[in-house]
């Protein structure tokens, strides 16, 4: 019986399919664990997403209902516009942010808040606002809805010199040039639980 010997480079040939074979193997299973990994994750991603948007819309809800609770119970300011205004600006005289946005409609505070402490830290006092809105309240002309539920005192002037106003909410600013007319406005409303008026803005 004659054995057969393997020709002469055979066995390396099937070595090399061998580790060939393993390679591919060995990166096919890689790339299965990879994809298991980027599915588990993804889910995981996607689960986030939606319990922190869940989350977020109640947020929004208890928001809103802690804030219709408060205008419902908010009593501070007074019987007409003008009553309002002129508490505003006494408030505005203690120079106590906190104590000034009393006087602005429960939506509007937290933000109202801000501006003033930002005022107060500048300048030292609420002077600034104090004079803007004295102007207005003085020399300006109220326009009321028909109902009435909401007011404006608008005042406007000629400006006596070339100046510059910064454009809310941006760092940009327009030029405004001596001889042109500019108007200040202050808005309030009447709040319906209460029947006391409200500053809505500025």
């Amino acid at each position: 019986m004659k054995i057969g010997l393997p020709k002469s480079g055979e066995g390396e040939k099937d070595s090399w399919w061998k580790v060939l074979l393993k390679f591919i193997g060995v990166i096919a299973l890689g790339g299965f664990v990879i994809l298991l990994f980027l599915l588990a994750l993804g889910y995981a991603v996607q689960k986030y997403t939606k319990e922190q948007g869940i989350k977020a819309i109640q947020e929004f809800y208890a928001e809103e209902a802690r804030l219709g609770e408060e205008i419902k119970k908010d009593t501070i300011g007074g019987k007409t516009p003008e009553e309002t205004f002129d508490m505003f600006l006494q408030a505005l005289k203690t120079n106590d942010p906190n104590e000034v946005v009393k006087y602005y409609a429960v939506t509007e505070r937290k933000a109202e808040l801000e501006k003033y402490k930002k005022e107060l830290e500048k300048y030292g006092d609420l002077k600034v606002s104090f004079d803007f809105f004295s102007e207005i309240r003085n020399k300006g002309t109220k326009i009321c809805s028909e109902k009435p539920v909401g007011c404006t005192f608008k005042y406007t002037y000629i400006n006596k010199e070339d100046s510059y106003s910064n454009i809310v909410g941006t760092k940009d600013r327009i030029f405004i040039p001596k001889g042109s007319e500019s108007t200040e406005m202050a808005d309030i409303s009447l709040n319906p639980f209460t029947k006391v008026w409200k500053i809505v803005k500025p």
